[in-house]
């Protein structure tokens, strides 16, 4: 039997780094995962995750990051779970200054049939293509600067789809499948039919209400580019699951959920590490979803503590995290915590020491929360 064979030597690391130097905020999440991540035995078998990018100077914070901590520029797998600049700017620097494998990303403008997902019918596969090429430029230039030296495979996909073993690792894509995918294209902003502003602000009023008076709803919205994020799950070699949401919204994450009861994850029992999706927003989860995905209270107080985190820039502006979402999540058995500015960072089974890094405390539980106005 190798030594990687067996589970007590299995590490699983994650770190949300900080996006934004002011109120706008962003994701940049790098993950380690294998045997021997502490290098015991002279030799490493390890599996290195990017999901997102944040904005463009945060490629440079990537590439420390992986370098001090990590120690390799080599990562496996680069996932932009949508096209927003927020997610994608920094991922250029990656591509550019690491060895990549692979980068995971939707490539609308690559489809085929977009037009029969239009109601109107002047709309073309061509004006389709044509308009998600003019608006999504940072995300075409990723891909032009993966393919140029034909180093980096670029690979596309939906709902469900696993990817096996990776260092004692199975990754679940939860959402969305192809066709939410395409039914959520006429409402993105770079397609000729674009709704406007949808989901995109909530106002809250210059004072508090008791939390009981102003509870988290099912009603939240979010635009179509949030709602079409990557949704993964990354199941370890004992089952516990650690579920990435990208800006996802409630319609997303229901279908993400049903994926998951389809490929035989039970989230509610295994989940053990939950991202707060676009930052904590109050437009992004419900009490219904947050059911479906980690119980409700009675059933989380059985299944134990797990740990959520939201990237939020150092000065955020008021909701992100919402204290409704942070409340709802408390009463799940849920610990969360915020960047804030810095990174920050959860592990599972053994994983390298990080001198100087002390604990956080976790949000606490807010009697009062923001009056929706």
């Amino acid at each position: 039997m190798s030594i990687y064979d067996i589970d007590s030597d299995f590490g699983f690391e994650i770190d949300f780094l900080p996006v934004g130097d002011a109120d706008k905020s962003g994701d940049a999440i790098c993950l380690r995962w294998g045997y021997d991540l502490e290098n015991r035995y002279g030799r490493k078998c390890q599996y290195v995750c990017i999901v997102d990018g944040g904005f463009v100077d945060t490629g440079d914070a990537i590439v420390s990051h992986l370098r001090n901590y990590y120690g390799t520029t080599h990562v496996n797998v680069v996932v932009n779970t949508h096209p927003h600049r927020d997610h994608v700017g920094g991922l250029q620097k990656v591509i550019e200054q690491c060895s990549v494998d692979y980068l995971v990303m939707h490539r609308p403008w690559e489809h085929s049939g977009l037009a029969d997902y239009f109601d109107d019918r002047r709309v073309t596969n061509l004006s389709i293509k044509r308009r998600l090429r003019e608006n999504l430029a940072p995300v075409i230039q990723l891909v032009q600067s993966a393919r140029k030296d034909g180093g980096v495979n670029v690979c596309e996909y939906f709902a469900p789809s696993i990817w096996k073993q990776l260092c004692g690792v199975n990754v679940f894509v939860l959402g969305p499948s192809q066709n939410y995918y395409h039914q959520l294209l006429p409402d993105f902003t770079s397609t000729p039919t674009a709704a406007e502003g949808r989901g995109e602000r909530v106002d809250f009023k210059n004072y508090e209400v008791p939390e009981q008076l102003c509870q988290l709803t099912n009603n939240g919205e979010t635009s179509a580019e949030n709602n079409s994020s990557m949704i993964l799950a990354f199941q370890l070699p004992d089952g516990e699951i650690v579920l990435l949401t990208g800006d996802a919204g409630i319609p997303a994450l229901m279908h993400a959920a049903r994926v998951a009861e389809q490929q035989n994850l039970d989230l509610k029992r295994n989940i053990v590490f939950f991202q707060m999706p676009h930052h904590g927003s109050i437009q992004n989860l419900g009490p219904s979803v947050l059911d479906k995905i980690l119980g409700n209270p009675t059933e989380a107080r059985r299944r134990g503590t797990i740990v959520s985190y939201a990237s939020v820039c150092k000065h955020p502006k008021v909701g992100h995290p919402a204290k409704h979402v942070t409340n709802a999540l408390r009463a799940r058995n849920c610990q969360c915590f915020p960047t804030n500015g810095i990174i920050i960072h959860k592990s599972f089974g053994r994983v390298p020491n990080r001198p100087g890094w002390t604990s956080l405390t976790p949000i606490p539980y807010y009697p009062t929360v923001e009056a929706l106005a």
